[in-house]
């Protein structure tokens, strides 16, 4: 009966999401009849608009690429100017200022609900006078990334392919672009930013896999173990009474578990608290701050979220729980080489990913099939790695 109403949940939320995908298109037509009247690029000099206005995991698997079009032949003689989601303003302004000259903010949620704070963001954009607009985003939101690439009035254009369900969607954002790079959507996330960095920029990178710099050094116990364990989506989210279990699991073998996460998971935190007495600092860290806890951990238990490739960048010791969704692209690292992380799938992703991994959807009692148990033994076993001497561990 479960499978049965598994499918039902499924195809009723895929025809949803197509008739959203279609909503968006005429949105997008409508919009783009607005830059009618916006002047042309004056093309007095060579300006470059990155576009990347997507979320912090997205961000920390693209930052390390940041600083090599200033350094391209292609681009050194530019003036670069990122456009970039202000949620991670932070990461940017602590870590990688230097990689360009100026930058332009975009408060996500002011954009699609207050007309005149995106109308006034089309105009400052347009009047910068881009020459060239690059938008690395793999999957690229019509009413975001192309709308703003539009309001450039630049006179070449540089993108990936894009990859919506609906083609026409796809289409109308594709056909926008000079130069297409093409997308391998089972590509874990970091190489094709690699490979769509070094295309563009005609250039081969030294650099095998993200970092980011130790900044304070934060006092938490030795054999602090992190639960991250909030989500991106409710379909992400591992079940409470399983934290909980691999809370006292964890405790009962001398390690130290930490509760890790922002405000919408307080409630869920304090459930857990409740039943095991562990430590949090839910709620209670800005995103510096929850980096530099990572940073100095032991290792990571956490969701589908940043918390995964902030670990990634640090070579934490590292257990991701996933449903499935968009698996080869953001959490199979250990299949893109990065041996010191493990991730648990749900049992439905395990069973019909194979068939067609692109079109794969979960439901929230997928994550009900990821037992505590197996999560644990995970973790032991990327800690046992991590033990072994360097010549002896996989390089990524």
């Amino acid at each position: 009966m479960y499978n049965l109403i598994r499918k039902i949940a499924l195809l009723v939320r895929e025809r949803s999401n197509i008739r959203q995908e279609f909503k968006v298109l005429r949105q997008f037509e409508e919009w783009r009849t607005l830059f009618d009247q916006f002047p042309a690029s004056a093309k007095a000099e060579n300006k470059l608009a990155i576009i990347r206005v997507d979320d912090i995991g997205d961000y920390l698997l693209f930052r390390n690429f940041l600083t090599f079009y200033k350094n391209s032949t292609r681009f050194k003689n530019y003036s670069i100017t990122l456009i970039g989601n202000i949620v991670w303003k932070s990461i940017f302004e602590e870590f990688d200022t230097a990689s360009v000259d100026q930058t332009i903010w975009v408060d996500k949620h002011q954009y699609f609900s207050n007309k005149n704070y995106r109308t006034d963001l089309w105009k400052n954009i347009n009047v910068q006078n881009f020459t060239t607009v690059v938008c690395p985003s793999r999957t690229r939101p019509l009413l975001l990334d192309d709308m703003m690439a539009l309001a450039t009035k630049a006179t070449y254009k540089i993108a990936c392919s894009n990859s919506h369900t609906v083609e026409e969607c796809n289409n109308a954002s594709d056909n926008l672009y000079d130069e297409l790079f093409p997308s391998n959507f089972l590509e874990h996330e970091y190489h094709f930013n690699r490979a769509f960095t070094e295309k563009i920029n005609k250039i081969v990178l030294p650099i095998a896999s993200p970092s980011l710099p130790f900044t304070l050094n934060a006092i938490i116990p030795d054999k602090t173990v992190i639960c991250f364990i909030g989500a991106s989506a409710k379909s992400k989210t591992w079940p409470v009474n399983y934290w909980i279990v691999l809370i006292k699991t964890l405790l009962k073998n001398d390690l130290n578990p930490l509760l890790v996460g922002g405000k919408n998971e307080l409630e869920m935190a304090n459930k857990i608290i409740d039943q095991t007495g562990v430590s949090s600092i839910v709620g209670q860290t800005n995103l510096i701050q929850t980096l530099n806890t990572i940073a100095n951990a032991m290792a990571v238990v956490t969701g589908d979220t940043m918390a995964v490739h902030a670990a990634a960048a640090y070579s934490k010791p590292t257990v991701i729980i996933a449903n499935g969704i968009n698996a080869k692209r953001f959490v199979a690292y250990q299949e893109a080489g990065f041996n010191f992380i493990r991730t648990v799938y749900s049992k439905p992703y395990l069973k019909t990913a194979s068939k067609n991994e692109t079109r794969y959807r979960a439901v929230t009692k997928d994550m009900q099939s990821i037992k505590p148990t197996v999560v644990f033994e995970s973790l032991q076993e990327v800690l046992n790695l991590a033990l072994l001497p360097k010549n002896k561990k996989r390089v990524a």
